[in-house]
């Protein structure tokens, strides 16, 4: 028997794991928004044990940004998540709360898209 326990997600939950298990398919960066206490992390939670990688935190956050100048927030979280990326395929980023409004949480999934090409194909090149 598993000592993990079953995590079943009501249905506005699984409506927004499918929608993000989808746009895996065809997109690099997804966000998923809403107010606290809404299962934003569980849905994150459940679709990272689908697609595996790193599951970033605010904790990560803090440790990344030890030593730095405190004014380079953003360039912290993209170097945070551009190495992150260098080892894991994708990322899972649990931001716990914007600017505007401490009550809305953000979780964005970034997905590798540095994939290695084959040098003897040509790069495709959008007009």
């Amino acid at each position: 028997m598993s000592n993990q326990s079953a995590i079943e997600l009501c249905p506005a939950q699984k409506t927004a794991f499918d929608t993000l298990s989808a746009g895996l398919q065809v997109g690099s960066i997804l966000r998923l928004w809403g107010g606290i206490g809404r299962g934003k992390t569980t849905v994150l939670r459940e679709l990272h044990k689908q697609v595996g990688g790193a599951f970033l935190n605010m904790k990560d956050f803090v440790e990344s940004s030890a030593g730095k100048h405190p004014l380079a927030l953003e360039e912290t979280l993209y170097q945070l998540i551009v190495d992150t990326l260098k080892a894991h395929p994708s990322v899972i980023c649990r931001r716990c709360a914007s600017a505007g409004s401490p009550q809305t949480y953000l979780y964005l999934l970034y997905r590798s898209i540095c994939k290695k090409r084959d040098p003897s194909k040509p790069a495709h090149r959008r007009q």
